[in-house]
């Protein structure tokens, strides 16, 4: 495609000429006189000229004033020409460049739409981003490819993109929040920018276009009951990943992505890498193991013990990307009875319960048990520097209580109590026991405490 503000460029290049050419020509003054001859008579004229300062003078070879000043005008009139001819030299090399860029830009293809997204994922000049981030990319892109193909199926390149176009694309987000809009927006001025060479593109149409408000539909806390059925009736890889939710406080990606090893049975604990913060800070976290969940991990049998604890999940979730995964949770979340949208203000539906509501009740319920915040802060991960630098310091044994503070489920899951297990195991059914008692028991039966299976 012709870029026309070459053309336009060439054009006005060659109006401004006879400007261009007076402004570049060099500055001179001059005149004409005579020099009296020893004898007193006058000899010859002479021309003395000034060029940018420096003086010249010339012999006009005639005593006629009128010739002279013929002669005189004649060769100043040839130094104009010369510096005009200079000027114009300039200028032409200046348009011969146009003219090889233009003919470069018509005997290159314009990039197409449907070629797009290939050429993003393959551009050296884009930032590295996890591959289930590029997921959500290249979910955001086809969106608006469907647009271009069903609104304007005649613009076919990335350079027939115009403003018009993209406020009409904006317009398809009225109804929804502005944090979608501004997640479509982020992705396509990036793709522009950085495929601004390829694509023939002399303007970026997404630039001019504003952000809208975000105005935050925070997801609302589950109830001990609805937290009950849903670990009720999810089964096998969905109850560890709601148990993770829950009792880690992890996000969905975290949660269906954990590894076994990242478990470490002998010292109760858990220890993972948020991905949301791993490439910004490596904010690893060491989490105590919540009595259910680890019963939960308990039954699966040790040969299976590799990899993923959740191998299927964590698999569409790479390979389909969070939106798959996400929409199984919000089916689960359905088929429990639990209303997973409302109507939002301004916008058409926006998510009231979902996986992420699980990291707010562990907040919720660690809070209610009166656990202290910088400790609550510490599980769940929070990234902001005053957030990092208070629950550094939070000890282990805080953690553990604080992790215990999240409900037991009722019914067939329930977890048993740790330390009931370990007196039972001690003392047998003795309904009573005194601290003297049970350091005694735990002093002479240390060795079998370290063989014993609690599972």
């Amino acid at each position: 495609m012709v870029d026309f503000q070459t053309v336009y460029s060439i054009y006005f290049a060659s109006k401004r000429t006879h400007t261009q050419v007076s402004e570049m020509a060099k500055h001179r003054t001059g005149h004409i006189y005579r020099i009296k001859k020893p004898n007193g008579t006058l000899g010859n004229y002479y021309l003395q000229y000034r060029i940018d300062g420096k003086l010249y003078k010339q012999s006009l070879g005639t005593t006629s004033k009128r010739e002279a000043q013929r002669k005189a005008d004649k060769h100043l009139e040839g130094l104009k020409l010369a510096d005009e001819i200079d000027a114009l030299s300039v200028i032409q090399t200046r348009i011969d460049r146009k003219q090889d860029k233009l003919d470069s830009l018509n005997k290159t293809e314009a990039l197409l739409l449907t070629d797009t997204w290939q050429a993003f994922v393959t551009s050296g000049n884009r930032n590295e981003v996890s591959a289930s981030t590029l997921k959500v990319y290249q979910y955001t892109w086809n969106a608006f490819l469907r647009f271009m193909q069903e609104k304007h199926s005649d613009a076919k390149s990335m350079n027939s993109v115009t403003y018009e176009i993209a406020e009409e694309y904006k317009e398809c987000f009225s109804e929804k929040t502005g944090r979608t809009w501004n997640a479509h927006r982020a992705l396509l001025l990036m793709v522009w920018n950085i495929l601004e060479e390829k694509a023939q593109t002399t303007d970026n149409p997404w630039e001019k276009l504003k952000l809208r408000r975000e105005k935050p539909q925070g997801r609302r806390a589950l109830t001990v009951k609805e937290i009950q059925t849903l670990l009720e009736k999810a089964t096998g890889e969905m109850k560890r990943t709601i148990a993770f939710g829950l009792y880690l406080g992890a996000r969905l990606g975290d949660a269906c992505r954990m590894e076994w090893s990242m478990v470490d049975v002998a010292s109760n604990r858990i220890t993972y890498t948020p991905h949301k913060t791993e490439r910004k800070k490596n904010n690893t976290l060491v989490l105590p193991i919540h009595p259910t969940l680890r019963d939960m991990l308990a039954k699966i049998p040790k040969t299976k013990r590799e990899g993923f604890i959740t191998p299927e999940l964590a698999a569409l979730y790479t390979d389909k990307g969070p939106y798959a995964v996400s929409k199984q949770v919000q089916q689960l979340f359905t088929d429990c009875g639990i209303v997973t949208q409302r109507e939002g203000t301004g916008v058409r539906r926006s998510v009231e319960a979902g996986f992420h509501s699980l990291r707010h009740s562990a907040v919720s319920f660690m809070r209610a048990a009166g656990t202290a915040q910088t400790t609550s802060q510490a599980v769940v991960g929070h990234t902001s520097a005053e957030v990092h630098n208070l629950y550094t310091h939070v000890d282990e044994h805080a953690l553990e209580i604080a992790i215990n503070a999240i409900p037991f489920p009722e019914g067939k899951d329930k977890a048993k109590d740790p330390v009931k297990d370990l007196v039972t195991l001690l003392m047998g059914e003795q309904k009573s026991i005194s601290r003297n008692q049970l350091s005694k028991a735990l002093a002479a039966n240390l060795e079998r405490i370290k063989t014993a299976d609690f599972k």
